[in-house]
């Protein structure tokens, strides 16, 4: 018997309520339903919308659920202690092991693999590749198990995908995801996998893979399962915005719709007379768009870059609180297609930098910000130096990247580098002409060992000189052109830039050899 549910409502709010008096009705008060979301983002406006209705006063909570992301379903069906041998980490193993061995068929990766020594970098894309291949197109892979011969020959140069798929089942350990992940939907359909929540919700699932839509309609079997999805105006020429912006949804809604024998749409939420509301019945409607009206729901605020940009939402958001004294800051989203790039901007706009005298403080300062979904290195920035300078010895090393290393808080602090101090760094490194690489030796990756001019160590060796020789007016010592801009105030900071590249030449020669896992650990 199929329990899915498909829900619907043209507003979130809407689908939100909807949610609310459903799982409120559920049977046994101390069951815990699985809900899953897209992202933190969700999970907390989703939260509040189920606290403000668990209670007359709106000051509830959220609770009784056990939440996760949409992603981590399989891991809560397989277990925590599960080791995915075809991870893309692990896979790349197996991958340079294939093509060690000679696998027929693999010489065009082989070949790819040996042009430069970035030989496990590219063998991690392919292995990456592969990986979103079983999770977006696991009915391909099946049809490449199936008939290796005939796929590779439809595929003619590409080939080698398939004859390195087929390779790996030799060399990777346990069983391949398309084939596992098969056998899992299977076991929780006939029962034999244990489903510890009496109910599953999947909330605004705004993407899916084939996989995870396979595994709810096998938990349908078993227990219902409600999906709770924003639905999309039609896609119709008189409403140009409508079936650009609601493109993914109606593929979405179409996806969901053939594993759901239910569809229920509510629809509670009566249109508004303001610009927004026009325009968003509009778009549900595909009808043409209205003519604006300048009430204030609907504005347009051009800036000229990401920091100005910022700055702008700062006035805007400070002026709503400040006109309405409803308006609280959990009532507020921003969003942006990358808030990994705007999160320095924001947090140097929201953000009291202390240490001043003066007694007025902006209001944004008070506003609590939190940026969700951001990557590790942005919410780490030992993580982002450790990524940094692990990459530095296969990039070019520019003097950008120099720049940007000794700028790193970290850095700076260790090496007493104040903004100040940093503003003049980046006027040296100009005048030394540092371009790219670090040193011949590193210049040696780029087949140019005898050429070592604008490099990291013989700008730092000019700028050394020009602070020693500064009162002899000497043009060159030696081979070495001075510079003449060094100032003995300058001294403390050509130290400083001296000692820490001299540190990260030897971290990235070091990096840059083989060595056992327990060597590694030492490394880093």
């Amino acid at each position: 018997m199929n329990e899915m549910r498909l829900h619907t409502a043209g507003d979130l709010g809407t689908l939100a309520r909807a949610f609310v008096a459903a799982s409120a009705s559920e049977g046994d008060p101390f069951a815990r339903p699985l809900l899953l979301v897209p992202g933190a983002g969700v999970q907390r406006w989703l939260g509040q919308q189920v606290a403000r209705a668990s209670a007359a006063d709106g000051e509830g909570v959220f609770a009784g659920f056990d939440v996760h992301r949409v992603g981590a379903l399989e891991r809560l069906l397989t277990g925590e202690g599960a080791v995915d041998g075809w991870e893309a980490e692990r896979l790349v193993w197996a991958v340079l092991a294939a093509v060690g061995a000679g696998s027929p068929g693999l010489e065009p990766l082989a070949a790819h693999l040996a042009a430069n020594d970035q030989r496990y970098a590219n063998a991690l894309r392919v292995s990456r590749l592969l990986r979103r291949y079983a999770d977006h197109r696991p009915a391909m892979l099946a049809a490449w198990s199936s008939d290796p011969e005939a796929e590779a020959a439809a595929l003619g140069f590409d080939g080698w995908q398939v004859r390195l798929w087929s390779a790996l089942h030799d060399h990777a350990t346990g069983e391949d995801p398309v084939a596992r992940r098969a056998g899992l939907a299977a076991a929780i359909a006939a029962g034999r996998v244990p489903v510890p929540w009496p109910a599953v919700h999947v909330f605004a699932p705004r993407r899916s893979t084939p996989v995870q839509r396979a595994l709810l309609a096998a938990l349908a079997t078993r227990v219902p399962v409600h999906v709770w999805l924003p639905a999309s105006g039609p896609e119709a020429p008189a409403n140009a915005l409508g079936s650009s912006l609601g493109r993914a949804a109606r593929e979405a809604q179409a996806q969901w719709s053939a594993l759901s024998p239910v569809v229920e749409v509510h629809d509670d939420h009566a249109p508004r007379a303001t610009a927004l509301g026009r325009l968003q019945a509009s778009v549900l409607a595909g009808v043409p768009v209205p003519e604006p009206v300048d009430d204030g729901t609907v504005q347009v605020h051009a800036s000229h870059a990401a920091g100005r940009q910022v700055e702008v939402l700062r006035e805007v958001l400070t002026g709503l609180f400040a006109d309405d004294p409803t308006l609280e800051p959990r009532d507020v989203v921003v969003a942006c297609p990358d808030p990994a790039a705007l999160a320095p901007h924001l947090a140097a706009a929201f953000t009291d930098p202390g240490g001043t005298a003066r007694a007025w403080r902006h209001p944004a300062t008070g506003l609590r910000l939190q940026v969700v979904e951001a990557d590790a290195a942005g919410a780490n920035q030992l993580f982002s130096l450790l990524r940094d300078l692990l990459t530095l010895g296969a990039s070019r090393a520019t003097a950008s990247q120099l720049l940007d290393l000794a700028a790193h808080p970290f850095v700076a602090r260790r090496f007493g580098l104040g903004p100040d101090q940093l503003e003049r760094l980046e006027e040296l490194v100009a005048a030394s002409a540092i371009r790219w690489g670090i040193n011949p030796e590193h210049r040696a990756r780029f087949g140019l060992r005898d050429v070592q001019q604008n490099t990291w160590q013989l700008g730092v060796q000019r700028l050394v000189l020009g602070e020693a020789f500064s009162d002899d007016h000497l043009a060159s010592v030696g081979v070495v052109a001075t510079v003449d801009d060094v100032s003995s105030t300058d001294t403390g900071l050509v130290g400083a830039l001296a000692e820490l590249v001299s540190r990260v030449s030897r971290l990235v020669r070091t990096l840059s050899g083989d060595g056992t896992v327990a060597e590694w650990v030492a490394r880093l």
